[in-house]
């Protein structure tokens, strides 16, 4: 015969594994227009995400008995070893698909192997009635729980921080305000930490009510960051600081006058004369790659020689399309940015503004 409180803390687990499932739902199938017309961009972590929520499945067997000792380890398990580690995934699957950068895969999957199979383990102790495992083990076994649980929760700081330092320089990286979600990723970057926090502080006080409450909490959760997530984020133009990325020896590139010259006019054939600036994506980083010269010195180029890169090819854009709309006077605004290079007729007008505010 279950307690109140046992009764309150499966149906607090069963909402949670619904909103879970709910999440991944949606996820899969609901894209906002016109992002839905280049998901794999705009939506990098889509199809691991929506499995990963889909994951939390395997925590009905504790709905069904929550009075089970083992089922009661395994979800403390479950939580402070996976959900953490899922969030580091994404925000580095997200994050670092926008800013190119792979290193994080290599320890990413080397983390995932011992965390699933100790899940695994778990879930079958679980869910067989027979299978008796022995006080020794099983302490060790809540011994390896911890250590992966303290794992996990760096690995998602790590990530955290990442990102967070990737906010302060990746303004003038994008020719775009949409190409990377900055307001999006200083709200999401929250989420992880007050997970860690609710998460380890439940698991540690070892009540039920407690994790009850933590599930309640976790399901409000998804159902906000659901909120943020579907949309990518549509950036404000006044909101978007411009950051340096002058590298600390400009003094040795004041020297390279030549070379300067030469990076200039590398940069002017690849995007004006061969129209990159019509790439709605162009990154700095792609200017680097065709130019065949070092971010860094591209970067100092376009902030010392250039008016910086957002402001340089965006007043290229504007050029452009002051050109369309007299050659095409029955165009619609929406067909003006797009042919321009803008991803919408929204950047467009946010672009034109914002420099017209700035000092000539």
């Amino acid at each position: 015969m279950l307690t109140i409180n046992e009764h309150f803390y499966s149906l607090a687990l069963f909402a949670y594994i619904l909103s879970e499932l709910f999440f991944a739902t949606l996820r899969w199938f609901h894209m906002c227009h016109p992002f839905d017309e280049n998901p794999s961009y705009y939506y990098p972590e889509r199809k691991d995400a929506t499995w990963m929520h889909l994951g939390a499945i395997i925590l009905l067997p504790h709905v069904i008995n929550p009075s089970n000792t083992d089922a009661w380890t395994y979800v403390k398990a479950y939580f402070i070893i996976l959900p953490t580690f899922f969030s580091g995934y994404l925000s580095y699957k997200y994050f670092g698909t926008i800013k190119r950068w792979q290193n994080w895969k290599k320890f990413t999957f080397a983390l995932s192997i011992p965390f699933s199979l100790t899940i695994f383990i778990l879930f079958l102790i679980t869910i067989s009635p027979t299978w008796n495992i022995s006080p020794s083990i099983k302490k060790e076994l809540i011994i390896l729980v911890y250590v992966e649980g303290i794992v996990s929760t760096i690995y998602c700081l790590r990530a955290i921080f990442r990102v967070r330092n990737w906010l302060q320089t990746t303004t003038e990286d994008y020719s775009n305000v949409e190409d990377f979600p900055i307001n999006n990723a200083k709200r999401i970057l929250i989420v992880p930490l007050i997970q860690i926090v609710t998460i380890w502080f439940a698991v540690l006080i070892g009540s039920k009510v407690i994790m009850a409450l933590l599930f309640l909490e976790l399901t409000i959760v998804n159902v906000i960051t659901l909120l943020f997530v579907l949309s990518p984020e549509l950036e404000k133009t006044q909101e978007i600081e411009k950051s340096s990325h002058a590298p600390e020896d400009d003094d040795n590139l004041e020297d390279l006058s030549e070379e300067v010259n030469l990076i200039i006019a590398s940069i002017k054939k690849v995007v004006e004369e061969e129209q990159e600036y019509l790439n709605p994506h162009l990154s700095l980083q792609d200017i680097a790659d065709r130019c065949h010269y070092g971010r860094t010195y591209v970067s100092y180029v376009f902030k010392n020689h250039l008016g910086g890169f957002f402001n340089y090819v965006n007043t290229l854009r504007l050029s452009h399309s002051d050109a369309y709309i007299k050659n095409h006077p029955m165009a619609t605004l929406d067909e003006v940015a797009i042919a321009s290079g803008f991803s919408s007729r929204q950047s467009l007008y946010r672009v034109r503004q914002r420099l017209k505010k700035q000092p000539k």
